[in-house]
């Protein structure tokens, strides 16, 4: 199934779930605590995705302390489907780069 079809199944039934608002919050402020994250992490984003959110992704990243993030080339939001061996290739690079 091509991206852009399975995005748009997944989303409907999103939608038609209508989760109330704050559904799933667990009532914890993991935003301030991000740099306790001790799990290795790569934060990435697309080079394609909305254009304003691209300082929220850099400023995860900043807070996550593992370095300055990364911008993934061609891809917008969901680059698991958009790119998906490229991420599978980001994955191995983290991984490998535990315990160095």
């Amino acid at each position: 199934m091509p991206p852009r079809e399975l995005f748009e199944r997944m989303n409907a039934r999103i939608l038609e779930v209508a989760a109330p608002d704050g559904a799933g919050d667990a009532g914890l402020d993991t935003w301030s605590r991000l740099g306790e994250v001790a799990t290795p992490v790569l934060a990435t984003w697309g080079e394609l995705d909305i254009p304003a959110d691209e300082p929220f992704y850099a400023e995860t990243a900043r807070r996550l302390g593992q370095g300055p993030g990364r911008v993934l080339p061609g891809v917008a939001h969901l680059p698991g489907l958009e790119r998906p061996g490229l991420v599978a290739d980001l994955v191995r690079e983290v991984v490998a780069g535990v315990g160095n």
